[in-house]
């Protein structure tokens, strides 16, 4: 039988939609805090449209883009934004921070941090009593991180973190509401995809004509719109070449600026088209490459790119082990759950599940080598931590804990301790059921593979006609 693949831990947009409408709803008439760590403007914008319709008529629900308010502290860039006698019913919702609390410029050897981070400290209670609202923070990895470490007061004060799951094959059936911000301009197109990507294509196309003369502004526009293509096409299945060819332009873009962030960025998501391809060798390649620029910024920068290493030699351990070289895949998958570990130390709430999924991974390449005894160990560690977080936040983790139990499952089996197979295998079908029964379209085919693995322990107990029950069960 084999061990399913660890999945990354990040909510569905529908699923960051719904949390954040009932922290709204929740918290509404008091100070709350939480954080939203993404980075695809596209998809924030799309989610931030529909919670402002959920909550249309319930809340006053302000959404606020830092860039005008650049240079001043959290309270008095607050205080420029907004009225001051705001409805007891407000909600602010802030993006466009990164720009504050980037490690460019800074010197973390020499203890001069960012400025604004320094203020999130010093006026913690003071934010608290002029703006006595729920408060929704919107930040990359990256910047969630150094949040949490330069401005661990206001940091303290969170209800919730929601990662998002940006993967495209993840809200491949959702309509598109893509904003779309020219050289000069801002214009909202709503619709389908494919009309989005049209309109895309069209901003991309004024700013190829201006060639090298783009500012460094205008180029990391330029990227960012041709990501927006070349994830959107790749969430519609097209041609994985046309992806590559959008994304090839992108990387050139970035060289040019000697943009190494985005770079990596680009690199990881070349190394994905390339696997739909069937060119494991190429997407090893970049894979390697996007790895390598991750290291050197994570040298330079730990707090805020360690996160991108551990997850890119996450994605280097998956490609190695496709293409057969699993000792190298050991070796990659390693150093994140290292890194990863490292993490979890400091900000634990923030790493945990990618701690989970590093470990399922690492059972799996374990598993691969017949090191079977170490793979448990690694496994039982992954199942305890999915059933930690499960505790805390069964609707995110429950699937992941089936998951993993179900992977513990097929790890003891290997081993003949197939009793305690049968008992984790059991657990994992009873979630994958409750699951189903609220979700079916997205559970069924997981407890049908389950029960599949529940007919083979009780077979290979001897329980046959058990056996055989369960069998039909997983068919129909």
């Amino acid at each position: 039988m084999k061990v399913l693949e660890g999945r990354e831990h990040r909510l569905l947009p529908v699923e960051v939609e719904e949390r954040l409408v009932e922290f709204a709803l929740s918290h509404v008439g008091g100070f709350a805090l939480a954080f939203v760590v993404g980075y695809n403007p596209s998809l924030r914008r799309d989610i931030l449209a529909k919670v402002k319709e959920k909550l249309d008529g319930k809340v006053h629900l302000y959404t606020i883009d830092w860039t005008p308010y650049a240079g001043m502290s959290f309270l008095e860039g607050l205080r420029e934004a907004l009225d001051a006698n705001l409805p007891e019913d407000s909600v602010l919702v802030l993006t466009g921070l990164e720009q504050e609390i980037s490690p460019e410029g800074w010197y973390p050897d020499k203890k001069v941090f960012p400025p604004f981070l320094v203020s999130l400290n010093v006026e913690r209670d003071r934010i608290v009593r002029e703006f006595p609202f729920p408060i929704v923070i919107w930040l990359s990895p990256s910047g969630l991180s150094m949040m949490a470490e330069y401005a661990p007061d206001f940091y303290d004060f969170r209800n919730i973190v929601l990662f998002l799951n940006e993967d495209t094959q993840a809200y491949r059936t959702q309509e598109m509401k893509v904003w779309i911000e020219s050289i000069s301009e801002a214009r909202y197109i709503e619709g389908p995809r494919k009309g989005a990507i049209r309109s895309l294509e069209r901003v991309a196309d004024r700013l190829r004509k201006l060639g090298d003369s783009r500012t460094e502004a205008q180029g990391k526009q330029f990227i960012t719109v041709l990501l927006d293509i070349a994830q959107g096409n790749m969430g519609l299945g097209r041609d994985a070449a046309v992806v590559v060819a959008d994304l090839e332009e992108a990387l050139n873009e970035a060289k040019r600026l000697n943009l190494r962030f985005e770079k990596a960025k680009i690199l990881l998501l070349e190394a994905e088209a390339y696997r739909r391809l069937g060119r494991v060798e190429d997407a090893l390649d970049v894979t390697k490459e996007a790895v390598e620029v991750y290291r050197k910024l994570a040298r330079e920068h730990p707090e805020a790119y360690l996160p991108y290493l551990a997850g890119s030699s996450n994605n280097l351990g998956n490609v190695l082990s496709e293409s057969g070289r699993r000792e190298e895949a050991l070796e990659a998958t390693k150093e994140a759950v290292e890194v990863y570990r490292k993490l979890v130390r400091k900000h634990p709430e923030a790493y945990l599940p990618y701690l989970a999924m590093s470990l399922s991974n690492l059972g799996n390449r374990l598993s691969e080598l017949g090191r079977r005894e170490e793979a448990l160990e690694a496994t039982k560690e992954a199942v305890e931590v999915y059933r930690k977080l499960a505790r805390e936040h069964p609707e995110a983790y429950l699937p992941y804990l089936a998951t993993s139990l179900n992977n513990l499952g097929n790890v003891l089996s290997e081993l003949g301790h197939r009793e305690e197979a049968l008992e984790v295998t059991k657990e994992a079908v009873e979630i994958r059921k409750k699951l189903a029964r609220e979700h079916p379209e997205a559970y069924l085919p997981d407890l049908a593979g389950s029960l599949n693995n529940l007919g083979n322990v009780l077979s290979e107990l001897g329980h046959r006609e058990e056996a055989l029950e369960v069998t039909k069960e997983a068919v129909e």
